[in-house]
């Protein structure tokens, strides 16, 4: 009897280092790439870190409004200094594949904060929802366009 625990104790404790070490992760899906490259560009945005966020464009990026992957950069460098720390809440993310492209469309919640001041009451909100269009590259994933439509904007003035 003694001999049966140890063997199986033996290999549940084998069991659990395989789990430990990722030896039965499976791939992601191509839904949850597609997910976690959108909730990557948002932890970027939070840091305000543009090599995050841009990381997934791709290099052929172009949208309806004309801008192309150096545009969006710009818009991106000017808003992280200008702004100052932000805070993005995301939606779920509905994701659609169709071979090597995506679509993925999402709402995201941003909140400017107010330096030093002693509550981290929000200055602006927006909630925006988006719907970009993915192609899949030799490195994965990548954003080829977007839309965007401003849903909510709400200013808190600071002084009457």
């Amino acid at each position: 009897m003694k001999r049966k625990s140890l063997l199986g104790a033996l290999t549940v404790l084998g069991l659990l280092v395989a789990w430990l070490t990722g030896a039965f992760e499976t791939e992601m899906s191509d839904e949850d790439q597609v997910r976690q490259l959108i909730e990557d560009i948002a932890d970027g945005a939070e840091a305000a870190d543009i090599g995050a966020v841009m990381g997934p464009f791709s290099k052929r990026y172009s949208d309806p409004e004309g801008l192309d992957r150096r545009g969006i950069y710009g818009i991106f460098w000017s808003q992280f200094n200008k702004r100052g720390p932000i805070t993005v809440v995301l939606s779920g993310i509905d994701v659609q594949i169709t071979q090597d492209s995506a679509t993925a469309a999402f709402d995201a919640g941003l909140a400017e904060g107010q330096e030093g001041g002693m509550l981290s009451l929000p200055v602006n909100l927006d909630a925006l929802t988006f719907e970009v269009d993915l192609s899949r590259e030799s490195d994965g994933w990548r954003i080829v366009s977007h839309s965007r439509w401003s849903a909510l904007d709400i200013e808190r003035n600071q002084k009457p």
